[in-house]
């Protein structure tokens, strides 16, 4: 399991450290490490003054008193100054990273369509826009909050030890009348008072990581019920299912009412022991000291110096203990980003091994089988042919897979074998319900390309061809255009899109199907003038769409693709 973690927190990291910005991104660093190490050093300079203040009380020397309490606020000024900086430096290397690793982790979801091919090959992880916008947010932040952490407790350990080692000296005592004699006593004290607590902090808080894994799922599987009723919300309405909708939302909730009073069970144990442990540990280093300060006559100076001597050394020895709540965060985090990372990797690996692909001028399909993604036969050895500028039509029985063949040959359905020879040329694809991104009507149009002056003149052209004059004064506006258009109206719309772009190839999935026959015939009459030298591939039923093909292609249930 610590290996496996380990593996992946390297993963995690790596891209970035080793990425074009790692020269400035460990210059940072270095700050934020090199500030480190001058607290740590001004931590060692306070502690002696703290014996030289106190020593000046118990002779009440006004004058060094006063020249001690000086230097002290001196140095609290220098480390707060210090403090600030390291906190600024910190933040700036925290938020370049988590910029970085998020434009790394969407360029690989958005990679060869690894955000479809996921669901399809079965990958899916659920949220994945919660582990892109918060996860990648929590990695960086909590990974150079725990390295910085464990770098200082280190520097404190190798500082503070040898120190106290010498300041404690050796501790003499008789048990049953025979002498012993301890080196180093305090800081055997310190760490087997930091040990026991480490260890009964982990036995407390063992399932926390466990438990922080399954509260991000769970809320994140919330959000998403509450993204959906608003997304659907026209929908929702008409059917009247507020109340299955709010049983759903309730169950969906239930999971993280429960899971967070676990942690919240936890995290009680677990703030109750180390709350205590603390206020204890700031007393612990003047028992510890106090048998010394009886045995050897020492002042109150040199006994304040042990004590704050112990409280740094505690402080190193006890990271563990007190980042334990903010490791167990930082572990699901990592898993559940590096799980991310895998599933899209396996999605990418489920390519078709049987499918043989080549380019071609035109679109040859030879003993092509469709599957399900089960390997069950969809449609088999197909053969088919479709010549450049070509207007073909094929129609079949819903689930026959005309749309699962459309699917191949954009290259988003991997379960098939044959042979596919794909056009070199432009392609575009058209569905049944298109994809308005949010922006502007106009922007929505001219989707993926940028829009300007002289495209919004020919949409506007467009616009009056197809009967949505009165969308010509809402270009310019933003808002929800799936929900704001109808379905007929989208599909008109990514009617202008096509026209816009001109593929030398056009496929219809049913995109006219919310029209009226008239609307469609004068979608498909625009088609014909507009790109006279587009090749047209159409899936629909209506025999009207016959007049405008010269090919009509039936798929079958009975796996046969025959040209009528």
């Amino acid at each position: 399991m610590k290996t496996k973690l380990l593996k992946n927190t390297w993963l995690l990291i790596k891209p970035y450290w080793t990425s074009e910005e790692k020269w400035s991104a460990f210059a940072r660093l270095i700050v934020v490490l090199a500030i480190a190490t001058v607290l740590v050093r001004l931590q060692v300079y306070a502690n002696d003054l703290i014996k030289g203040l106190y020593d000046a009380i118990q002779k009440f020397e006004v004058a060094k008193i006063a020249h001690y309490a000086w230097q002290f606020i001196g140095v609290v000024v220098i480390f707060s100054a210090l403090i600030a900086i390291q906190g600024y430096v910190f933040g700036v290397l925290t938020n370049r990273w988590r910029r970085w690793s998020t434009k790394y982790f969407t360029d690989k979801w958005l990679r060869d369509k690894s955000y479809y091919q996921m669901a399809v090959t079965n990958h899916q992880v659920d949220n994945p826009d919660q582990r892109i916008s918060e996860d990648i947010d929590s990695l960086t932040n909590v990974t150079l909050t725990l390295a910085s952490g464990l770098y200082t407790s280190i520097l404190q350990l190798f500082t503070f030890t040898p120190l106290l080692w010498t300041l404690g000296g050796s501790l003499n005592f008789m048990i049953k009348q025979q002498p012993y004699h301890l080196p180093g006593y305090l800081v055997w004290c310190t760490l087997a008072y930091t040990v026991v607590s480490t260890v009964i902090t982990m036995v407390i808080g063992q399932k926390l990581a466990g438990l922080n894994y399954q509260q991000q799922h769970y809320n994140a599987n919330f959000r998403f019920g509450l993204m959906r009723l608003r997304e659907h919300g026209e929908q929702i309405a008409l059917f009247k299912g507020e109340a299955n909708e709010k049983a759903r939302l309730n169950a969906t909730y239930q999971p993280v009412f429960s899971n967070y009073l676990n942690i919240l069970g936890v995290s009680r144990n677990l703030t109750f022991f180390t709350t205590a442990v603390d206020y204890i540990s700031m007393m612990v280093g003047v028992l510890f000291a106090l048998p010394l300060f009886v045995q050897n006559h020492l002042s109150i100076g040199s006994l304040m110096q042990m004590s704050s001597t112990v409280g740094y050394e505690y402080q190193a020895l006890s990271f563990i203990m007190k980042a334990y709540g903010t490791i167990a965060t930082w572990r699901a985090v990592v898993s559940r980003l590096a799980e991310f990372l895998e599933k899209i990797d396996l999605s990418q690996q489920v390519a078709s091994e049987h499918l043989i692909s080549k380019q071609s001028h035109a679109l040859t399909l030879k003993d092509l089988t469709l599957h399900l993604p089960n390997g069950d036969i969809l449609q088999k050895r197909i053969s088919l042919e479709i010549l450049p500028n070509e207007k073909t039509l094929i129609t079949g029985a819903s689930g026959c897979g005309k749309s699962t063949l459309f699917k191949v040959i954009a290259g988003l359905w991997p379960f098939a074998s044959g042979e596919l020879h794909i056009p070199q040329t432009d392609k575009m694809f058209l569905s049944q319900k298109p994809y308005l991104p949010p922006g502007t009507l106009l922007e929505a149009i001219t989707y993926p390309r940028a829009s300007n002056n002289l495209e919004a003149e020919k949409v506007e052209a467009y616009l009056k061809i197809l009967d949505l004059a009165h969308l010509i004064p809402v270009l310019y506006q933003t808002q929800n255009w799936h929900q704001v258009l109808s379905l007929g109206e989208q599909q008109k719309v990514s009617i202008i899109r096509a026209l816009l772009q001109k593929p030398a190839w056009l496929f219809l999935d049913e995109a006219t199907a919310s029209l009226d026959e008239p609307s469609e015939e004068k979608v498909y009459a625009l088609i014909a003038l507009e790109l006279p030298n587009t090749t047209i591939v159409s899936i629909g039923h209506r025999r009207s769409l016959k007049e405008f093909h010269q090919r009509i292609v039936k798929v079958d249930q009975e796996h046969k693709c025959e040209t009528a």
